[in-house]
């Protein structure tokens, strides 16, 4: 399944940069990449591409993203989490080259949990793309973006996640992020 998603994501053409910068009250907001490029560094938020439509023959992708929706898939988590959730969003990103998430916590939207699944082949060394995340007690938890791994994050106060900036031209970070929140907070 993960060279099969994978290779609809490589052969899709939709991909998109966007670029994020961060507002002085917390917020984060779209950038043009003449705005980004002017913009502080600390204010520099992200910069990935997105995949927002993938096209209809991605039949690995799609099916894969219908799991994440599924009621088997809800079911399993709300009995999991011990209280009915409700799947949020997912997000299809790539990273290359200078690519990065800044620091950031997921506490909005209902969000309780998600889930990184990472579609990429495994990394050549030193090129970055970990997921990084920090606890509330400080705790940090360093995830190598390897060929299938998966990444869980409970979304708390306090707690933290960030991608560290990839390094070198010849290879990709692709993960799907899914978010999920409680049933009745929809």
């Amino acid at each position: 399944m993960i060279s099969s998603v994978r290779s609809d994501l490589e052969q899709d053409e939709g991909w998109n940069e966007e670029l994020w910068l961060l507002e002085p009250n917390g917020d984060v907001r779209p950038a043009t990449p003449g705005e980004f490029a002017q913009a502080a560094p600390a204010a520099r938020f992200s910069r990935s591409e997105c995949l927002r439509r993938p096209k209809p023959q991605a039949w690995a992708l799609r099916g894969f993203l219908s799991a994440l929706v599924s009621p088997e898939a809800i079911q399993s988590l709300s009995l999991g989490y011990g209280r009915a959730v409700t799947f949020r969003s997912a997000e299809i990103a790539r990273y290359r080259d200078g690519h990065y998430l800044r620091r950031h916590s997921d506490i909005f939207d209902g969000r309780l949990f998600g889930f990184v699944w990472f579609f990429n082949a495994d990394p050549p060394a030193g090129a970055g793309g970990e997921l990084i995340i920090e606890a509330e007690s400080g705790e940090v938890t360093v995830i190598a973006p390897d060929e299938g791994s998966l990444a869980a994050i409970n979304f708390q106060p306090n707690c933290f996640h960030h991608v560290a900036r990839i390094r070198g031209s010849d290879w990709a970070r692709y993960v799907i992020a899914s978010h999920y929140a409680l049933s009745e907070s929809v």
